[in-house]
């Protein structure tokens, strides 16, 4: 992984702009990468206050004519909305204007599962059957549906078209009100379906009188990932502040039950806590609950709503939780050096929620995924990209195979026919292949400024609120901090999260246990963070331990191989010996590619003496005791087990092997080519091995007095356990490796962490061990050359 800050343009400007608006040169440059040395932009961004005119968009004033014809006429009306936070909320604000024109519309939200997305034939007869109206009003929606409006129209009914997503080369033959159609004086694209009803509710009522929906658009606005500039920024900012005053009841109880403020509500904590739970119903079927949330009054029924928005929300979240268990657990037994795009499908699997899913496993492998769910013979799939693929593009570049597929360049929907799925997959990895440069993979991390614990202060707390609201185009600014020396200590409530301490600087991890390793022995340990809502805490999203390791590491990280000791050489291993001055060679052919090379030290010694020469040189990923890696070029550190290998083309020891049996099953699971360096050094180091049955008594003994306990991983167990009671590291992990081989012991994986269970009943001899006879076998040896 890489850390880059970024690049600003502007920032030799910030001095001069910093004194003219009386801020720090520091706030100021980060102001003036979000806006370019603009003082107009500037002054807008700091006091987002004069509204866009509505009438400014093309078809505004017909449709307010329309609308007040409609009322004179008694026309019925059905808003029909989408299922998601941007749909249910611009149904509610548009329901909430007609009434105001003394207009009872009726609504009509698409069940996920039943209807799908936007407006079908069959979803125009169900509210013809319904509610026989002589108008429908589309929001978040609609602007694909030339052949379903001209059906609509032959049933009789008008449908005007309000909608804010990419334009079709054919528009419905209607009144149609989209932001990113051309040649509007509007001057803004980026509105979203309810921020866009919010412009037409200002258009029908004026904009005073429709300020108390802004609540509701600032919701979807921050939901809906659309960039919180110019008109969606005065939005959210006017929006949040009006909270108190004119949130919908249900609502605001909503906020209250997640403990987010509602005098002065974040656009983080709406992004975080409340839009999930107003998604979640319409993920999981009925977006309606969602809907009544913004419409009901009644205490009581906004209390039930709640209870099932909440079910809704838990369902989600175990659904979520168990798909990207599924991902994980494949992609684990996948060769991802041949990998650029991530297809998986399943029959399990809840078409709902794959988005989610798709954004996680986006985050942890840097490929494009798409996910789908099976139904019959048909695939229904979510895909999610990366920032230079155009996932879009890539879809139409195979649409002769899709049987519908639709989206933008980060983010897509597809469907197809479950015969097709081999050649879909084989396809996207073609295209990327063929027109994606492998460096756009590489794991790059981006910040915005660096900075010291004497930096972080309430003035630079104060001056960040400036910057508020931010989200999709006004990201919160991420800040990296480094460290040689920290503390942390897992949450009791969930020890799969820690609170890690920089002097007296507080940060929060989530998920931490994977890098847990590496923030022991990395002698330089760097995070990215946001600071959490105006406090002196951060919220890590980003850690990275460099190719460093401190002195601790040496001792604690070579008894892992004695893993190897455990296979035999029942077949002949394919390597290649080679010698010292030939080891630049293969670090040349690596940093010609992104992909494919792993140098692997089980020494500390080797592993710095390795980083110190050449960790500048096309080395992407740096490992500490990994058992997986995606196939970057990387340098490993004692990884365990042997799957790792089958992620490279070619593994390059810089470590001599203690068997040759290891090889023969590296082989196995991979095709690489592997290198081993020329070695006649004797193994001295297990020279100090206590192999007695008293001492490997003493360690099963405090293993099986805490089984069930929760650990972060192997060194969390040494510390625990044995390190005040006198037994060496080397000790406690070859007799644990010894027990796990026994059947004695074994060591399950819970929430990321460890979990011990000792097996009493089975009864076993040591020599039964292949690690421990042959390392008994090196002891006699090592005595005899003494």
């Amino acid at each position: 992984m890489i850390f880059k800050s970024y690049f600003n343009k502007d920032a030799n400007k910030a001095q001069f702009f910093a004194e003219k608006f009386n801020l720090s040169p520091f706030i100021m440059e980060l102001i003036l990468s979000r806006t370019g040395a603009d003082e107009q932009k500037i002054a807008e961004y700091l006091h987002p206050t004069k509204a866009l005119s509505a009438f400014d968009l093309k078809g505004v004033k017909q449709f307010c004519e329309r609308i007040e014809l409609a009322q004179k006429m008694g026309d019925k009306i059905v808003i029909f909305g989408d299922y998601d936070v941007d749909g249910v909320s611009a149904t509610a604000i548009m329901l909430k204007a007609l009434k105001r024109k003394n207009i009872e519309a009726n609504y009509y939200l698409p069940n996920r599962y039943i209807d799908g997305y936007g407006l079908t034939k069959d979803t125009v007869d169900k509210v013809i059957d319904k509610y026989n109206p002589n108008l429908i009003i589309t929001v978040d929606c609609g602007i694909s549906c030339y052949e379903e409006v001209e059906y609509a129209k032959e049933k009789g009914v008008e449908v005007i078209v309000t909608d804010h997503h990419e334009l079709p080369e054919i528009l419905p033959d209607t009144l149609v009100i989209n932001a990113k159609i051309a040649n509007q004086d509007f001057g803004f694209d980026g509105l979203c379906g309810a921020g866009l009803a919010y412009k037409l509710a200002e258009a029908l009522l004026g904009e005073k009188e429709a300020e108390d929906l802004l609540p509701i658009a600032a919701i979807a606005t921050i939901a809906d990932i659309v960039p919180l500039m110019s008109e969606n920024r005065r939005i959210v900012t006017k929006g949040l502040k009006l909270f108190e005053h004119h949130l919908p009841a249900g609502i605001k109880a909503l906020l209250k039950e997640n403990k987010v403020s509602i005098s002065s509500p974040s656009a983080s904590a709406i992004s975080f806590k409340i839009a999930p739970k107003i998604n979640a119903s319409g993920r999981m079927g009925d977006a309606a609950d969602s809907l009544k949330l913004y419409l009901e009054t009644d205490p009581v029924k906004i209390k039930k709503l709640l209870v099932k928005i909440g079910e809704h929300n838990t369902k989600r979240q175990n659904l979520c939780n168990s798909i990207y268990e599924d991902a994980i657990s494949a992609l684990e037994k996948t060769k991802m050096k041949d990998v650029r795009v991530i297809t998986l499908a399943s029959k399990k699997w809840d078409q709902g929620v794959l988005g989610i899913v798709c954004s996680r496993l986006v985050e942890k492998y840097h490929r494009p995924v798409f996910l789908f769910s099976q139904e019959g013979d048909i695939l229904k799939g979510s895909g999610r990209s990366i920032d230079d693929i155009n996932i879009h593009a890539l879809l139409s570049s195979m649409s002769d195979i899709l049987e519908t597929y639709g989206g933008h360049s980060m983010a897509a929907g597809v469907t197809i026919k479950r015969s097709q799925y081999e050649e879909f997959s084989k396809r996207v990895n073609a295209f990327a292949f063929a027109h994606v440069n492998d460096e756009v993979f590489i794991p790059i991390k981006y910040y915005d400024a660096e900075l010291s614990l004497s930096q972080i202060n309430q003035n630079l707390l104060d001056e960040l609120k400036l910057l508020e609201p931010c989200g999709c185009g006004n990201l919160a600014p991420k800040f990296k901090i480094t460290t040689s020396e920290l503390s942390f200590t897992p949450m009791k409530r969930f020890p799969e999260h820690a609170e890690i301490k920089i002097g007296d600087f507080p940060l929060l991890m989530f998920n931490y246990t994977p890098f847990a390793k590496a923030m022991r022995f990395s002698r330089q340990k760097s995070f990215i963070f946001e600071f959490q809502e105006g406090e002196r805490k951060g919220i890590v999203s980003e850690f990275d331990g460099g190719s460093f390791i401190n002195q601790d590491a040496n001792g604690y990280v070579f008894p892992f191989e004695v893993e190897q000791l455990k296979y035999d050489k029942i077949t002949t291993a394919s390597y290649t010996i080679y010698q010292p001055q030939s080891l630049l060679n293969h670090v040349t052919q690596a940093s010609a590619t992104v992909f494919g090379t792993a140098f692997v030290a089980f020494s500390g010694y080797d592993y710095v003496s390795f980083a110190k020469t050449y960790s500048n040189q096309g080395i992407y990923y740096y490992g500490i005791a990994d058992k997986t890696c995606a196939g970057y070029n990387s340098l490993l550190l004692s990884p365990q087990g042997v799957d790792w290998a089958k992620n490279y083309n070619k593994i390059v020891f810089l470590s001599p092997i203690l068997e040759e049996g290891y090889i023969a099953e590296l082989n196995k699971v991979s095709s690489a080519q592997i290198f081993v360096p020329t070695s006649e050094k004797l193994p001295y180091r297990y020279n100090s091995l206590n192999l007695s049955r008293e001492n490997f008594g003493k360690i099963y003994s405090a293993l099986a007095s805490k089984q069930n306990t929760l650990f972060v991983d192997e060194f969390d167990i040494f510390d625990k356990l044995f390190a005040s009671r006198n037994i060496k590291f080397l000790d406690y992990f070859v007799a644990l490796k010894v027990f796990e081989e026994l059947g004695l012991a074994k060591i399950e994986s819970e929430r990321g962490l460890m979990k011990i269970s000792a097996d009493k009943t089975v009864k076993k001899n040591l020599t039964e061990s292949k690690i421990y006879s042959k390392l008994s076998l090196i002891k006699n040896m090592l005595k005899e050359n003494q």
